[in-house]
């Protein structure tokens, strides 16, 4: 049969062919299966070495319109899905448009004191939503962002991963290293990362050429058009296993790599805040012309304050319900930040499936990183609205806790006396003075009074104590009262925590070890490239309320004197300065601990000391008592 004939002798090249047409979406399909067919009878001996056998005119023409019908309907098939696809990536590129417009700044200066954080996570909710989408529009086995990073002290760039595909956790924890080249070479050395460092090379940030105008183009009327920016930069490595520049992760395997540059501007990082933003005027100033008029706008507040009062009294309008009273808008200044330039790459592979990249999955792979590129920028901005107005809350805070502080240090010596005076049994200073001013009348007291007052339970004694029993009560005094101011600063501190601006290194030190001492998991908190502590992990990790309470609940046993001293140790290297009252007043009051504990430390080992020395003297009179005995039996 003519089908059976056509399986037999053209079935593999045919299926092959069309195979590719899929996969390679030519231009001209049928002229590309033409050319396939040609390579492959020349590149197969079998095919080459017996000629086909072509007898019947109908049968050849009936085996091209097969070809020439599966070849339109597979390409209507393509283009059907390719405009599928196209509608898909609009709607992700205006999902990502409008996140950046959705995330205004409050209005009527009230922003919630976790607003930064809760932006920093629709950011990456929308980030991560791109990467799952970029893999399965792209047909990847794995998608994954990069941020380019410096090790400590200006020390080596890497790669840090900042969102994974399910498939890439592991790059979350690890650093891809990028070997930047020698200024007199021209090429990167072969080592891990070379290839995705082209991505970064100057070159890129350079302007596009101004168009030349035509030669036959009028010069009075001829208007240069508008030069749309180039998209990111890119690489393909169709082969990686070719390619020895590339020590892939982990395991390498054929498949192809597509990497494009992201770039923006972030407003939070370390260096990101203006002192000005602290403290000026967080309402924008009037439009210049603009007249304002000081007295009416007096007189409308003042209106407002008397509606609002009239309508927390409980007014109701005529029909019966409670009037709403419009309190008008006061929206908050736009703070521009000290913007650091950021680059990255969004990287997609084939580890697996061994195919490349075609050129229209190039071109999307290059529109997402300009597309998320923007994005966070946008976002950065939003949340450094938040930021400044943390940071305006901590110098509140500050200041707050400075105005109070000369009360503070009266009531904490008052409260300090009185406990140390009914530790000791005797009255507080303020007290006997007082007694000693009492007038004579009251000394002169009728007998009657003293009669009565004689059958009266008497004060009891003052304790004596040796001068380490009164340093326990010293330090015992003054942790309860260091721990509880500590614990009064909860929701300030709270507020450090919630920062997305890493504070000065002091203080992250500062909240380290204080944190840790009070047991928080700090292998939790560390990067995994730099090894050291990401303010990051460290703000999301630490839980202030069980900090706190692990503060409260220590006594003078907690420590013992080996681990009082290492932690003394840790906390006297810290140098947190004036940032934050919060964080000096966590890390005083550990050390209040410290110094209860080792003052309790004392007393133990001053007791242990008793109990060694009054047993050996008990075993040295159970030897003498011992001797007399023999001694008395020998007589």
């Amino acid at each position: 049969m003519d089908a059976d004939y056509l399986k037999a002798h053209v079935g593999t090249a045919l299926a092959k062919a069309l195979s590719e047409v899929v996969v390679k979406n030519p231009e001209d399909a049928i002229d590309f299966i033409g050319n396939f067919l040609i390579k492959y009878a020349n590149d197969n001996e079998e095919l080459s070495s017996e000629p086909l056998k072509i007898t019947e005119t109908s049968t050849i023409k009936a085996a091209t319109q097969a070809v020439a019908d599966q070849a339109v309907a597979t390409q209507n098939t393509a283009a059907e899905a390719l405009a599928a696809q196209l509608k898909d990536d609009e709607a992700l590129f205006a999902e990502l448009a409008e996140a950046q417009a959705r995330f205004e700044s409050p209005e009527d200066g009230v922003v919630k004191p976790n607003l930064g954080s809760e932006l920093r996570a629709k950011t990456m909710a929308v980030v991560q939503k791109v990467i799952d989408y970029v893999k399965s529009r792209t047909g990847a086995d794995a998608c994954y962002m990069g941020e380019l990073r410096s090790m400590p002290e200006d020390g080596p760039k890497f790669l840090a991963y900042t969102s994974v595909g399910a498939e890439s956790k592991f790059l979350m924890s690890q650093g891809v290293a990028i070997t930047e080249p020698e200024p007199d070479e021209e090429e990167p050395k072969p080592e891990t990362g070379a290839v995705t460092w082209t991505l970064f090379d100057p070159v890129h940030d350079e302007p596009p050429p101004e168009p030349e105008m035509p030669e036959d183009a009028d010069p009075e009327t001829w208007v240069a058009p508008v030069v749309p920016p180039p998209l990111p930069p890119k690489v393909h490595v169709q082969n990686v296993l070719r390619e020895e520049r590339m020590k892939f992760h982990r395991f390498p395997r054929m498949g192809a790599y597509l990497a494009a540059r992201i770039k923006y501007n972030n407003s939070i990082h370390e260096a990101a805040l203006n002192e000005e933003h602290l403290t000026a005027d967080p309402y924008p100033e009037p439009i210049e012309g603009e007249e304002v008029d000081e007295e009416a706008a007096a007189e409308a507040e003042a209106a407002a304050a008397e509606e609002a009062a009239a309508a927390a009294e409980g007014e109701v309008a005529a029909d019966g319900e409670e009037a709403v009273v419009e309190v008008p808008k006061k929206e908050l200044k736009v703070w521009e930040a000290n913007t650091s330039e950021i680059k990255g790459v969004l990287s997609v592979d084939t580890m697996g499936t061994g195919r490349p990249f075609t050129a229209e999955e190039e071109l999307f792979v290059q529109k997402a990183a300009e597309a998320v590129g923007i994005f966070l920028e946008k976002m950065t901005k939003h949340q450094y609205q938040a930021e400044v107005s943390l940071q305006r809350a901590r110098l509140t805070s500050n200041a707050a806790v400075a105005e109070g502080a000369e009360a503070r240090a009266e009531e904490t010596a008052a409260t300090f006396e009185s406990e140390m005076a009914k530790a000791m049994g005797v009255a507080p200073a303020a007290e006997a003075g007082a007694e000693e001013e009492a007038p004579a009348a009251e000394e002169e007291a009728p007998a009657a009074e003293e009669e009565a007052t004689e059958g009266e339970t008497e004060a009891p004694a003052a304790v004596e104590m040796s001068e380490e029993e009164k340093a326990t009560h010293e330090t015992r005094i003054k942790m309860n009262q260091a721990t509880g101011f500590a614990a009064s600063q909860s929701e300030n501190l709270a507020n450090v925590l919630l920062q997305l601006c890493s504070p000065p290194a002091g203080v992250v030190d500062a909240l380290s070890a204080s944190f840790e001492m009070l047991g928080t998991d700090m292998s939790k908190c560390i990067d995994g490239t730099t090894k050291q502590v990401a303010w990051s992990k460290l703000s999301s990790t630490v839980v202030v309320a069980d900090s706190l309470a692990a503060l409260q609940a220590l006594v003078g046993t907690s420590f013992n004197a080996e681990d009082s001293a290492k932690w003394r140790e840790r906390l006297g290297a810290v140098d947190a300065g004036d940032y934050s009252a919060a964080v000096t007043s966590l890390v005083t009051s550990a050390t209040t601990v410290l110094d209860h504990c080792d003052a309790c430390e004392v007393i133990r080992a001053a007791e242990e000391a008793a109990r060694i020395a009054a047993e050996e003297e008990a075993a040295a009179a159970a030897a003498a008592a011992a001797e007399a005995t023999e001694e008395v039996e020998d007589e």
